[in-house]
C-alpha cells in the first residue's frame, strides 16, 4: 500500500477563488499525542490526506502543512524572500541557542552573510579535504575486524563524523571532538523535548535540564574560542587551509555590529552551526545507508562491483566521486527515505495567493519533506529502497521541488557538498575492507527526535 491514496488533491485542483485550506481531520490533542510519540509517522500520515491542510494543536497553535512539490518550490525557491524562517526558529533567546547564519530571519542580513560564507564551500576547495576524510576513516575502522560484532554501528559513525568535522573546521583534537559531541547530543535531546512541549519554561529557571545544557554549551564554546584564538595567534596545525582558515580570511577585526563583515563572535557562532550540520547529517546518512544496503543483497552486490571495478583496491579520492554513479544513487535514495531534515518550518512575511489558496501574512507553514519524498506522483516505488529512482532518466522527469534533503533555493544547506563528499569516500573505504550484516530480527525503527535517528544498529562485521 502506498502512503498516498489516489484521492489526494493537488494544488492544481483547488478552487480558483483564493480560500483557506481544509483543516486536518482529528482533534488537536490527538494530533499532538501522535506527534510526540512518532514525529516521522505523524508527518507521513498528514501527507495522505491533501496537498495543503491546516493543522490545529492545543493552546491555539495553528500551522499549514504542505506536501506538494509546487508549493515547496514556491516557498523555498521562487518566493524565498517572502517565506522566511519562522520566528519560532529564529528566536534564539526562546530556544536557548546563540545566533547563527541559519537562524537569521532578515533577508538582507542573511544574504550578505551567505555571500561571505559561500567561497569556502565551493566544490574545488572541499576536494582538498578528501585525504583527511580517508585518513580519519581508516583510523576509526582499523580494529573493526578484531572487535568482531559491533553493538551499534550508528554510534561508530557519530564518533567518526564528529572527529571529521572537528578536524576539518578547527584542526581540533579527539578530546575537542568529545566535548562537541557531548554538547550536541544533549542539545538534540533537549531541543526535541522542548519543541514537542506545549509549555516552554523560561531558560533562566534553574531546572536540572537547563543547567546541564548551559554547562555543556559553555564548555563547547570555551573549546571553540581556544581553538580559534590559538589559530589567530599563529599556532601551526596539521591541517593547513582548513575551514577555520578560510573563515578567518573574511574576519574583519574592525567590524561593528550591523556592518557587512564578520566579527569574531559571529565566526564562532557560525562554526557552531556548521558543527551541528556536519555531525549529525552524515552520521545518520551512513547509519541508514548501511542498514538499507545490508538488507538489500542485490543493491550491495551492484555497489561492491562498482567500487571494486573503479577503485581496484586503492583508497577513493574526491576525483573518484563522479566515477561512482551507483554509489551516488544509493546515497541519494537513502536521503529520500530518511531525509536528514524531514520537515521544515517557514513563515509568510507578507500575504500571498497561490494554488487557489490565500496565505495570510504571519502564517506558519510546515514543509512536509517526509511525505513529499514518498509521493507516488514523483516516485515509481515510493515505499521501497530503490536507487534507480536516481537514474539520469528518472531525475529528468521529476520536478524541481520533489527531492529536498538539503532544502532547495537560496537557503539550500551550505554544507551539503561536504556531507556528500564524506559519504562518497567513507562508504567505499568500508566496503573495501568489511562485510557488514544487519543482525537484528526486526526492521530498524526511527527514534522520536528532531532528526531521523535510528534505534541502535547491531551489525555483524567481518573482514573481506
Amino acid at each position: 500500500m502506498t502512503i498516498f491514496p489516489h484521492k489526494k488533491t493537488s494544488h492544481l485542483e483547488t478552487a480558483a477563488t483564493p480560500q483557506l485550506p481544509p483543516i486536518a481531520a482529528g482533534s488537536a490533542v490527538a494530533h499532538y499525542l501522535h506527534f510526540r510519540r512518532d514525529p516521522f509517522g505523524f508527518w507521513l500520515a498528514l501527507g495522505r490526506t491533501a496537498a495543503v491542510t491546516r493543522l490545529q494543536l492545543p493552546l491555539g497553535w495553528a500551522f499549514w502543512v504542505v506536501s506538494d512539490e509546487a508549493w515547496v518550490d514556491r516557498i523555498l525557491a521562487q518566493q524565498s524572500y517572502t517565506y522566511l524562517r519562522s520566528r519560532y526558529l529564529t528566536d534564539t533567546k526562546r530556544r536557548g541557542t546563540p545566533p547563527n547564519l541559519t537562524q537569521t530571519r532578515d533577508w538582507k542580513q542573511w544574504l550578505w552573510k551567505r555571500r561571505l560564507m559561500q567561497p569556502p564551500f565551493h566544490k574545488e576547495r572541499l576536494a582538498a579535504f578528501g585525504e583527511t576524510i580517508v585518513q580519519e576513516t581508516n583510523t576509526l575502522i582499523a580494529d573493526w575486524g578484531e572487535r568482531g560484532h559491533l553493538a551499534d554501528v550508528g554510534d561508530e559513525f557519530r564518533t567518526l563524523t564528529i572527529r571529521l568535522i572537528t578536524k576539518l573546521l578547527y584542526a581540533g583534537s579527539e578530546g575537542d571532538a568529545h566535548i562537541f559531541r557531548q554538547t550536541l547530543d544533549a542539545y538534540m535531546d533537549f531541543g526535541f523535548r522542548r519543541a514537542t512541549s506545549l509549555i516552554h519554561w523560561p531558560l533562566w529557571l534553574p531546572l536540572p535540564a537547563h543547567r546541564r545544557v548551559a554547562r555543556l554549551r559553555q564548555q563547547a564554546e570555551e573549546a571553540a574560542w581556544r581553538l580559534v584564538l590559538a589559530r589567530m595567534e599563529g599556532e601551526e596545525t596539521a591541517e593547513p587551509h582548513d575551514l577555520l582558515d578560510m573563515l578567518l580570511a573574511i574576519f574583519d577585526p574592525e567590524a561593528k555590529e550591523g556592518e557587512e563583515a564578520f566579527t569574531l563572535e559571529q565566526i564562532i557562532h557560525h562554526l557552531g552551526d556548521l558543527t551541528v550540520a556536519g555531525y549529525e547529517t552524515t552520521a545518520l546518512g551512513l547509519t541508514w545507508l548501511f542498514y538499507f544496503v545490508s538488507t538489500h543483497p542485490e543493491v550491495e552486490a551492484r555497489l561492491r562491483d562498482e567500487v571494486e571495478t573503479v577503485l581496484q583496491g586503492r583508497p577513493p579520492t574526491a576525483a573518484d566521486v563522479s566515477r561512482l554513479p551507483y554509489l551516488n544513487m544509493v546515497i541519494l535514495e537513502t536521503l529520500r527515505l530518511r531525509p536528514p531534515v524531514f520537515v521544515m518550518l517557514r513563515e509568510a512575511d507578507k500575504a500571498d495567493d497561490f494554488g487557489g489558496y490565500h496565505v495570510p501574512a504571519g502564517t506558519q507553514i510546515f514543509l512536509n519533506v517526509a511525505a513529499l519524498h514518498r509521493d507516488p506522483r514523483y516516485w515509481a516505488t515510493p515505499e521501497a529502497f530503490n536507487p534507480d529512482h536516481f537514474t539520469a532518466e528518472a531525475k529528468a522527469q521529476r520536478p524541481h521541488g520533489a527531492f529536498t534533503p538539503f532544502s532547495i533555493g537560496p537557503r539550500k544547506c551550505l554544507g551539503d557538498g561536504l556531507a556528500l563528499l564524506e559519504m562518497n569516500l567513507i562508504v567505499p573505504l568500508i566496503l573495501q575492507r568489511y562485510q557488514l550484516s544487519y543482525s537484528g530480527t526486526q526492521p530498524l525503527r526511527v527514534k522520536p527526535g528532531v532528526r531521523l535517528q535510528a534505534e541502535p544498529l547491531p551489525m555483524r562485521i567481518e573482514r573481506k
